[in-house]
């Protein structure tokens, strides 16, 4: 079994456990049971607007992710300071400036997202624009 077959395989394993409501295009409910208001989807139309409602909840997974990433990457880039004080022929001042930088866009990054969420919508008022907290997909993901 060759290397690109056995990624497929691992990918499409991974995404069928964490992903399923988005990999099947079906309600978080459970599908048999009419008491949730939960239809199956009919046609196609029906399944595109369950994947738009299933991805609400992956910006705000991704800015998680973002922040803490952003935040470790700016104590790493302070331990890297103070080893570069400690030893500067050891450890060049370029590590530590350039962990910070990583930092410092990894933490900015739902701010550019609200922005270029204005900039795609063409909306001036700052609700939910990049989809982060938001009960519904943002204008530019849904199907006007």
């Amino acid at each position: 079994m060759n290397i690109n077959k056995l990624k497929y395989i691992l990918v499409s394993f991974i995404s069928t456990i964490f992903v399923p409501s988005i990999l099947f295009a079906q309600t978080s409910g459970s599908s048999s049971s009419s008491s949730s208001g939960a239809s199956t989807p009919t046609n196609i139309g029906d399944v595109f607007k369950h994947i738009s409602e299933s991805m609400t909840s992956i910006p705000s997974m991704i800015m998680g992710v973002a922040t803490i990433a952003g935040l470790g990457f700016a104590v790493a880039s302070i331990f890297k300071f103070k080893q570069h004080k400690d030893a500067p022929q050891q450890t060049p001042l370029g590590q530590p400036i350039a962990l910070l930088g990583f930092g410092v866009m990894l933490i900015w990054l739902p701010f550019l997202l609200q922005s270029l969420g204005t900039t795609i919508s063409g909306k001036n008022d700052k609700s939910d624009k990049s989809g982060i907290g938001g009960s519904t997909p943002p204008d530019w993901i849904q199907n006007q």
